[in-house]
């Protein structure tokens, strides 16, 4: 008999913990949920909100840049852009220089140019080029996955992250906040 157990390592800031029953995976026999609570790190919506900004703009680096499923993050980001989550994250300039950093230094992508995550150069926006892709996809993400009886357009979402895109914009902070290392 196999027991799998997984741990990931992650930034530890930013989280509150819950307690829950780990899922046990034997292999060759059966999965059980072991009947012991533990207490569970998870991620904050404020972190994940700033994640989410760093991902599309990490993606929108690369030459060829995905598209499938991938407007769930702006569908995400327009959700909790107004909500405490969504403005705390732009108030909590230590939050948004760790979560920076630490994506530079343990998950550095060599397509990326990190100093590009500053507030004021930051862009997280599909490309014009890519629009029409991106546009598709969210008419499919609405179909599939999106439970919402009436949600925005692919128009109306871009025009609300053009808003966050100025809200960060508004966010005063030194222009060192990321390492050189």
């Amino acid at each position: 008999m196999i027991e799998a157990f997984f741990v990931i390592i992650v930034l530890v800031e930013h989280y509150s913990t819950r307690t829950g029953t780990l899922l046990k995976i034997t292999f060759y026999c059966f999965c059980r949920r072991d009947e012991k609570p533990i207490n569970i790190p998870t991620v904050l919506p404020t972190r994940t909100f700033l994640e989410k900004i760093f991902l599309l703009s990490e993606e929108f680096s690369k030459d060829n840049p995905r598209h499938i499923r991938m407007s769930r993050h702006l569908y995400d980001l327009e959700k909790l852009m107004d909500t405490e989550y969504g403005k705390d994250a732009l108030k909590n300039i230590d939050l948004y220089s760790k979560i920076v950093n630490h994506r530079k230094n343990n998950y550095h992508l060599g397509y990326v140019d990190y100093s590009k995550h500053h507030p004021s150069t930051i862009a997280f926006t599909p490309p014009v080029d890519k629009m029409e892709k991106w546009n598709n996809d969210y008419r499919d993400m609405i179909t599939n996955f999106i439970y919402e009886d009436k949600p925005k357009t692919f128009d109306e979402l871009i025009k609300r992250m053009e808003e966050l895109t100025g809200r960060l914009r508004d966010i005063e902070i030194d222009d060192n906040i990321i390492d050189n290392k």
